[in-house]
């Protein structure tokens, strides 16, 4: 229970945009199942990684600085 209390904490710290890529986590954890333990991954739950690594990579490219345009 402590370590769930710590990780809530640590997440009101960190940027949005860290936040959001430490979902990535979730993914890895599913990838290292398959590997390691011989789970399957059904369609639902591809289509779920991929909708949180899109939403990862739109929230770091949210925060990037914009391209400069030379005039």
């Amino acid at each position: 229970m402590l370590p769930y209390v710590w990780g809530v904490h640590a997440v009101r710290r960190l940027s949005a945009v860290a936040a959001t890529i430490g979902t990535v986590e979730v993914i890895a954890g599913a990838v290292m199942a398959c590997g390691f333990a011989g789970e399957t991954l059904g369609v639902p739950r591809i289509a779920g990684g991929v909708v949180v690594l899109c939403g990862a990579v739109l929230a770091h490219r949210s925060h990037r600085a914009p391209d400069r345009v030379l005039a």
